[in-house]
């Protein structure tokens, strides 16, 4: 194992050395308070098992209770790259003392192929503060694994979102070597992304009919309905929710479940990796969307015990239940535009763009997902960057109109609120993020007109 982890010390140091981006763009001081999560309150513990307790959560969520007995084991995926301390322990609160794993992939590249040097490698400090047991609790399995890029296309391939696909595959392998078996929950997410701790403990223990035994895995999932907070705990977008995180059940994981009953199908990458084809549990439809091509499962017939999920499907695979607390508003497009109807039947939280500097969030921009040109011309404040997401946040956060989007602030929340965001967090969170930004505007060239 020492000489494993050497190599791979080796390795990124090799490709931090080979790869550095170049940019004037001024990086301001970091935000320097982060409250360290010494645990979760104990008000919200909630380790044992109380029949009525669990009776009355089981109901919130349309779910009986059997008397189980026992809490079902969650094991979590994630990649991992840049994502602020912030988004981390958010996340952490949510699950302290949930996860058996937590298997997290780090990538040598970006989605759109920009080199990025390794972050969490073996013996670096931000690796030994992502394993320390305050975080995501004591007896939780923290991994971080590698995945690099290679340059030969017939080993690589050049589409992004095959690659991240590709990315996340990895994750089943570490649940199986932690111990997962088939009647444990596995959930991948992006690291900014969490259910809420009072759904997460009704997953664990409830008579959810997608986690029985003997499921065909046809549509498996457990979606959240995640409200999204915009760069700070101030502001919640009002009329947008998420269809994440996804769960689903060990019995229909690649790896875990029995993959000579749940025959697996063909994938667009050589035939085992990537998304899946088309037939072979992917459909495919005309080019105006007026009509199906290819039926979902046409070149499997007479199927009726699908394929497993890889961990990279559990992002793009049709097939699964969206969750909402019962009595939730499930339409939030036809609801006034004031905050005084904010939904209350949300089951998870999206921390979007918690940023902590202008570097970070300018590179995110430009070498992620859907990269911006612009996002590194350093006479451009964040906010007229032609970033919807952006722009919204930083209106919301210096109290400025934004005629494009809403936001409604924490007290405005209906039901449960995320653990992390403690009224000191975030009245520190706000005064750092309006300095940050107004020293962001100070160093770019304004247009006044």
């Amino acid at each position: 194992m020492i000489l494993v982890g050497l190599c791979i010390l080796i390795l990124s140091f090799f490709f931090i050395g080979q790869f550095k981006l170049s940019t004037s763009v001024i990086t301001l001081n970091r935000v320097t308070y982060y409250p360290i999560l010494k645990r979760v309150p104990k008000s919200v513990w909630d380790e044992i098992i109380n029949v009525t307790e669990e009776e009355e959560r089981c109901g919130r969520y349309g779910f009986g209770y059997l008397n189980r007995t026992s809490r079902r084991r969650v094991f979590m995926g994630a990649l991992i790259a840049d994502d602020p301390w912030d988004t981390l322990m958010a996340i952490a609160a949510e699950a302290y003392g949930i996860y058996h794993t937590v298997a997290f992939i780090e990538s040598n590249t970006t989605q759109s192929y920009f080199p990025r040097e390794l972050r969490f490698y073996p013996g670096s400090s931000d690796l030994a503060r992502l394993q320390r047991g305050d975080l995501f609790g004591p007896d939780a399995q923290v991994t971080v694994d590698y995945y690099f890029d290679s340059l030969d296309p017939d080993q690589n391939p050049e589409d992004p979102l095959v690659r991240e696909h590709m990315q996340r595959e990895m994750i089943a392998p570490r649940w199986k070597q932690n111990g997962m078996q088939p009647d444990d929950i596995g959930v991948v997410m992006d690291t900014d992304e969490t259910f809420t701790r009072d759904f997460l403990r009704a997953l664990q223990i409830c008579d959810v009919p997608e986690f029985r035994p003997g499921q065909d895995c046809l549509a498996p999932k457990i979606l959240g309905a995640s409200i999204v907070f915009e760069g700070s705990p101030e502001c919640i977008v009002k009329h947008k929710l998420l269809w994440r995180p996804d769960m689903v059940l060990g019995e229909c994981i690649d790896l875990v479940g029995n993959d000579t009953l749940h025959k697996p199908g063909l994938r667009e990458f050589h035939g085992i990796h990537g998304m899946r084809s088309y037939g072979y549990g992917r459909e495919e439809w005309n080019d105006d969307g007026s009509e199906i091509i290819t039926q979902k499962y046409e070149k499997m017939p007479n199927t009726t015990m699908y394929p497993l999920l890889s961990t990279g499907d559990f992002r793009n695979y049709e097939g699964g239940r969206q969750i909402f607390m019962k009595g939730g508003n499930y339409d939030w497009a036809s609801v006034s535009k004031n905050c005084s109807d904010q939904p209350k039947g949300a089951t998870g939280y999206h921390f979007h763009n918690f940023f902590y500097d202008s570097y970070t969030i300018r590179r995110k921009y430009r070498t992620f997902g859907h990269p911006e040109e612009d996002a590194w011309n350093k006479e451009k404040p964040l906010a007229k960057l032609n970033i919807p997401d952006l722009t919204h946040a930083v209106d919301c956060i210096m109290g400025r109109p934004n005629e494009n989007q809403m936001s409604c602030t924490f007290d405005q929340m209906v039901g449960p609120k995320p653990i992390f965001f403690t009224e000191r967090y975030r009245r520190r969170r706000r005064e750092d993020l309006i300095r940050l930004i107004e020293e962001d505007e100070r160093a770019s060239i304004l247009d006044e007109d």
